[in-house]
């Protein structure tokens, strides 16, 4: 089976959750006072569809007022729906500081993800999760996979607060390294090569540019929290070069 999209041309952008609930102005109400939403829409007189959001995250509520005490059906450990963030231990303090009634951490899981999870008025369970930098580590280790090495023709440098990748489109893209999605356009031959294009992927931002040379220079911006560990890191460092010459 191929595994080339059907529609190359195609993105895809954002995703809206659309629950059914017994009041959807109750639940706007909660998303907008307790989780920080905003509300984008009632539709109906009186209200049966409403639209909140925050951020790029949005969720849509349909109206069935036969639902009012019934159980929802959930594996144990399930989650009704899972927001992606960053910073989501001074969420949790904004969350609790607005009442919210928060289930389970903020707890750090074996697959390298920090996460909070919180109940609504209606028995829905949100997970927000931040990745902490570890996550694809942990996932090589679940799965005893080698440790990553660059391919031939990718260039990787390791600054402090970013990494630089650079080489082809074909070279990049094919290490798993860099998301297409981050690189510039191709240019037709003859015209000015080089161009710059800022994205953003899971809390980084991410710089890319393509060079005259035809090669792309791709810097990945590490999080706030994925700097604290390497500071964290480098001075633990510093700390043992220093005992073992003490000693």
């Amino acid at each position: 089976m191929s595994t080339e999209p059907i529609a190359p041309n195609t993105a895809f952008l954002t995703v809206a959750p659309q629950f059914t609930v017994p009041d959807v102005v109750a639940a706007a109400s909660y998303y907008k006072d307790v989780l920080g939403f905003e509300t984008r829409g009632f539709f109906g007189e009186p209200p049966v569809f409403a639209m909140v959001g925050r951020g790029a995250v949005e969720f849509f509520f349909n109206q069935s007022p036969g639902m009012v005490g019934q159980a929802r059906e959930r594996a144990a450990v399930g989650y009704d729906a899972y927001i992606h963030v960053t910073g989501v231990d001074q969420l949790f303090a904004e969350l609790a500081g607005r009442g919210a009634r928060v289930i389970e951490g903020p707890a750090s899981r074996a697959y390298g993800m920090r996460e909070l999870v919180v109940e609504d008025c209606h028995g829905l369970r949100i997970a927000f999760g931040e990745d902490t930098g570890m996550r694809m580590e942990a996932l090589r280790k679940q799965f005893q996979l080698p440790p990553l090495v660059p391919p031939e023709g990718v260039a990787v440098r390791h600054l402090r607060g970013a990494t630089e990748y650079r080489g082809t489109r074909e070279r990049l893209v094919g290490s798993g390294m860099v998301q297409a999605e981050w690189l510039p356009i191709e240019r037709q031959p003859g015209l000015r090569t080089r161009a710059t294009l800022r994205a953003r992927d899971g809390g980084r931002d991410v710089f890319a540019r393509r060079l005259d040379d035809g090669r792309y220079c791709v810097l990945v911006i590490h999080t706030q929290r994925e700097r604290a560990a390497h500071d964290r890191l480098a001075f633990e460092l510093f700390l043992r070069r220093l005992l073992k010459k003490a000693r």
